[in-house]
């Protein structure tokens, strides 16, 4: 028997995920400069861009590659104490637009009868 998990995250997530996994990188966080988030689906490696607002034309934006994406959801839900199975193969799906962390492959403990 094999397990299923998947869990939706919403746009203003997504962009906590990202923020976090880059200030936890050391990387330059993102802030509240962002104008729009888009996802886009390519042969089942979701992405993201997020269009930030700047001083000069064109704005800039910020490509999230899937695995990125994957690291970014993950962290995200390990700091906010939301529970993931350690095992299992994981990867974003796009549902209804949004973007989702998909479990599969989990095998619960086998219970003994007696």
């Amino acid at each position: 028997m094999q397990e299923y998990r998947r869990i939706v995250f919403a746009p203003p997530d997504v962009i906590k995920a990202i923020d976090y996994c880059r200030r936890r990188n050391r990387i330059p966080g993102i802030g509240d400069r962002i104008q729009r988030l888009c996802f886009e689906d390519h042969d089942g490696r979701v992405s993201a861009t997020v269009h930030l607002s700047g001083d000069g034309l064109p704005s800039p934006s910020l490509v999230v590659d899937a695995t990125e994406l994957l690291a970014a959801l993950i962290s995200y839900c390990l700091y906010t104490r939301v529970p993931i199975p350690k095992i299992g193969e994981r990867r974003v799906a796009l549902i209804g637009g949004e973007p989702a962390l998909v479990i599969t492959g989990i095998r619960p403990h086998a219970r003994v009868e007696s």
